[in-house]
C-alpha cells in the first residue's frame, strides 16, 4: 500500500550462519538488523516499531527512503518474533500498518541451514502477457498452483509449509530432489518453504520463497480528458465539448499495471489504439495525445476507453466510456447564457424589476450572463406588434458577463415583453437561456401592489377518497397541498390562524401549489397574501376551510367468550 514503510528484510550477523533471515526464517542473531523502505519518504519520517503486538521502538527513514532497526534489548532464544510497522499518513493522518515480518531465534548456532530448500516455483498460467516459466523470489504470478521443486536429504520426507502453515508433503528422491503442486492458493502475498523429517525429527524450516498469487485484473477508470488549448480550458465534462484536438486523458487502475488508452470515433465508427502508459504505485495514469493522433479532425462524438494487464499478467475488462464531444477551435460553449436582472432608471420608482415585474422605462438596461467570449442575441416578443424583435448580439466579457443599454428608439411596448437570449458557438451550436418578462405600464404606475391571491383547492392523496376537493370539505389526508392562483412570480405566503406556515413563488402563469407539514385532526382555515418584486404585499385571500378527520384502523378487541 502507499505510504506504508514495509519491512524488506532481518539480518543475521552471529554464529556460523549469518545473512539475511528471511521471512519465517531462522536466526541465533539476538539482536538482528531490521529494515525496509517507504516509496513517499522527504526525510525525516518517524515511523514506529512494534514487536509482538509491543511498541519496542521507533526509526528514522532517511531521504532515499530507506530506513533500519536494532532492538533495544535482546531477544529471548527459541522464540517467534512478529514485528510490523506503523506511520502516520500526512494527508488524512490515518495509521498506516505495515504487513507483518515473522521469524524464529534459536540457540547459538541452532540456525544452521537444514538439508533442504525450494530451488525453484514455476508458473504455468499464460496471461494476456504470454508468461511462463520459472518465478524469482518475490514476484507476482498468476498461477494460482505453481509447481514447487528443491532438494533436501535422499529419500527424506519432505513438508511445505505457506505462510509458516503446513500444507503438505513429498518424499525426496535418492538422489535428494522432490517436487509439490500446491492446491489452490488464495490471491495475496505467499511465503513458501520446506522441512525435512526423518528419524531424529523435523529439522528447521528452509528459507522462504515469496510469491504474490494475482488472478484478477482491476478494471480501469477513465477519471478526467483535460483541454489545455483555445480560450475554454480545463476538465472537459462527461459529454462535454472540446476544441482541443490533443487532450490528456487520465484515470486510475491497478497500481503496476500496463493501461492501453482507446478511443472510437461515433462519426467513423472506428476504434483506434492511442498507447500504453503505467499506473503509478497509487495506481494513477496519464496519457497525452501526440504526434498524428487528433480527435478534432473528425467532428462528433469520441469515446475514450482503457483497458489494462497487472505486473502478473491478468487482462482487465474494458473501463466505462468517457465521451467527449470535438468541435470547432473556441467553439467549446458550456455555460447557458442568462438574463439576470433588468433596470429601471425612470420615475418614481427605479431599481430592477424582477422576471414579471412592472417598469415604466420604455429603455431599460439589460445585464446577464453567458460563457467568456461567446456571442449572445436577445431578441423581444412585442406585444403591442406581436412581432419578434433582435435588440442586440454581444460578445460576452471575458468575466462572463454582459449588458445592454436600449438604444436608437428601441422601446418597450406597452404590456408583457418577453426576451429571449441565445449563444452560438464557432461551430453553430446554439445554447438557449430562460426567458425574462417585464410589464410596460404608464408613468409612475410601477407601485401597484400584486392582486390578492387565491386558494383554489387541496388536493387528498390519502386513504381512499383521494382527489381535488373545496373549501369546507372533510379528508382523512393531514398534509392536503393547497393550489391557487397569485400575481406571476410573486411570493404566496401561507397562514393558519396567525401562523405563517411557509411561501412558495408563483409561477409564469401565476399558479401556485404548497404542502404544509402534518396538521392534527379538527377544523384548518387558512388564508394566503402575495409579495411583489418592489416588497408590496397584498390583501388575505378569502379563508379556505378544511377539516381532517382520520379513521380509526385500530381493530376492535377480540370477543370474550364468558
Amino acid at each position: 500500500e502507499p505510504g506504508v514503510a514495509r519491512i524488506d528484510y532481518a539480518t543475521d550477523n552471529t554464529g556460523l550462519q549469518t545473512g539475511d533471515i528471511g521471512q519465517f526464517g531462522y536466526t541465533d542473531d539476538l539482536s538482528p538488523v531490521i529494515g525496509g523502505y517507504q516509496a513517499e519518504a522527504t526525510g525525516d519520517l518517524v515511523i514506529r516499531i512494534v514487536c509482538n503486538a509491543e511498541f519496542i521502538g521507533t526509526a528514522l527513514i532517511g531521504p532515499d527512503g530507506h530506513w533500519s532497526f536494532t532492538p533495544p534489548t535482546p531477544l529471548e532464544p527459541n522464540h517467534e518474533y512478529i514485528f510490523t510497522t506503523i506511520i502516520q499518513d500526512s494527508a488524512t493522518d490515518a495509521l498506516l500498518v505495515s504487513l507483518p515480518y515473522r521469524f524464529y531465534t534459536t540457540d547459538v548456532n541452532g540456525d544452521l541451514k537444514p538439508d533442504v530448500s525450494i530451488d525453484k516455483v514455476t508458473d504455468a498460467v499464460k496471461g494476456a502477457n504470454n508468461a511462463t516459466g520459472a518465478l524469482h523470489h518475490g514476484d507476482v504470478t498468476n498461477d494460482a498452483r505453481p509447481a514447487l521443486s528443491g532438494h533436501a536429504t535422499a529419500n527424506a520426507r519432505v513438508n511445505i509449509y505457506d505462510n509458516g502453515e503446513l500444507i503438505g508433503s513429498t518424499t525426496a528422491s535418492s538422489k535428494g530432489a522432490w517436487t509439490y503442486n500446491p492446491g489452490t492458493l488464495s490471491n495475496g502475498d505467499h511465503y513458501l518453504s520446506a522441512s525435512v523429517y526423518t528419524a531424529a525429527g523435523e529439522s528447521h524450516r528452509s528459507a522462504s520463497f515469496g510469491i504474490t498469487v494475482d488472478t484478477h485484473a482491476e478494471t480501469p477508470v477513465i477519471t478526467e480528458v483535460y483541454d489545455d488549448k483555445g480560450l475554454h480550458t480545463g476538465p472537459v465534462a462527461l459529454g462535454g465539448a472540446t476544441d482541443d484536438s490533443q487532450p490528456k486523458v487520465s484515470g486510475t487502475a491497478e497500481a503496476g499495471s500496463t493501461v492501453t488508452v482507446m478511443v472510437h470515433s461515433a462519426t467513423l465508427n472506428h476504434t483506434y489504439t492511442l498507447g500504453s502508459v503505467v499506473a503509478d504505485a497509487h495506481g494513477r495514469w496519464s496519457y497525452q495525445l501526440h504526434g498524428s493522433q487528433n480527435i478534432n479532425a473528425t467532428k462528433g462524438d469520441w469515446t475514450f476507453l482503457a483497458q489494462s494487464v497487472d505486473v502478473a499478467g491478468n487482462q482487465s475488462p474494458m473501463s466505462s466510456g468517457y465521451i467527449v464531444e470535438a468541435v470547432a477551435s473556441n467553439a467549446d460553449v458550456s455555460a447557458t447564457p442568462e438574463i439576470t436582472y433588468i433596470v429601471d432608471d425612470v420615475g418614481l420608482h427605479t431599481g430592477n424589476i424582477a422576471d414579471g415585474g412592472k417598469t415604466d422605462d420604455t429603455e431599460p438596461r439589460l445585464h446577464g450572463t453567458g460563457e467568456p467570449y461567446s456571442t449572445v442575441v436577445i431578441t423581444m416578443d412585442g406585444p403591442v406588434s406581436h412581432s419578434t424583435y433582435t435588440i442586440a448580439t454581444l460578445t460576452v466579457g471575458k468575466d462572463g458577463t454582459w449588458d445592454y443599454q436600449f438604444k436608437g428608439g428601441q422601446k418597450l411596448q406597452s404590456g408583457n415583453n418577453v426576451f429571449h437570449i441565445t449563444a452560438t458557438d464557432g461551430d453553430g451550436h446554439k445554447v438557449t437561456g430562460h426567458t425574462y418578462t417585464v410589464d410596460l405600464v404608464g408613468s409612475n404606475q410601477d407601485t401597484d401592489g400584486p392582486d390578492v391571491p387565491t386558494i383554489d383547492k387541496y388536493h387528498d392523496n390519502a386513504g381512499a377518497s383521494s382527489g381535488d376537493f373545496k373549501s369546507g370539505t372533510t379528508t382523512d389526508d393531514t398534509t392536503p397541498t393547497l393550489y391557487g392562483h397569485a400575481d406571476a412570480k410573486s411570493v404566496v405566503k401561507i397562514y393558519e390562524g396567525s401562523t405563517l406556515l411557509g411561501s412558495v413563488t408563483a409561477d409564469k402563469d401565476g399558479e401556485w401549489n404548497f404542502t404544509p407539514s402534518e396538521r392534527s385532526e379538527g377544523k384548518h382555515t387558512f388564508f394566503a397574501t402575495a409579495t411583489d418584486a418592489a416588497g408590496h404585499t397584498s390583501g388575505h385571500s378569502g379563508n379556505f376551510v378544511v377539516t381532517i378527520d382520520v379513521p380509526d384502523t385500530t381493530p376492535p378487541d377480540a370477543p370474550v367468550i364468558t
